[in-house]
């Protein structure tokens, strides 16, 4: 195993442009924009299985969405 891994290294010129930072960030946004999607189902899927309360799950992640809006919005702002 260890032979292959330098001969793997031996073989692969890291420069400075190898993992640029404008990559790693792009992953980084896909697995925040994934992970925020992800998150909002599943916030009204559990507040509706714990309380029982469809209109109230309804009304709670509305306000979770308004909520992330603003913070968008205010984060736009700084930019």
């Amino acid at each position: 195993m260890k032979k292959l891994v330098v001969a793997i290294e031996g073989s692969t010129e890291f420069g400075q442009g190898t993992a640029s930072k404008l990559r790693r960030l792009k992953g980084y946004g896909v697995f925040a924009t994934w992970a925020v999607l992800a998150t909002f189902p599943a916030s009204f899927l559990a507040d509706w299985g714990v309380h029982g309360d469809m209109d109230g799950a309804l009304r709670r992640l509305g306000d979770r969405v308004e909520f992330a809006a603003y913070l968008l919005q205010g984060s736009e702002d700084n930019d």
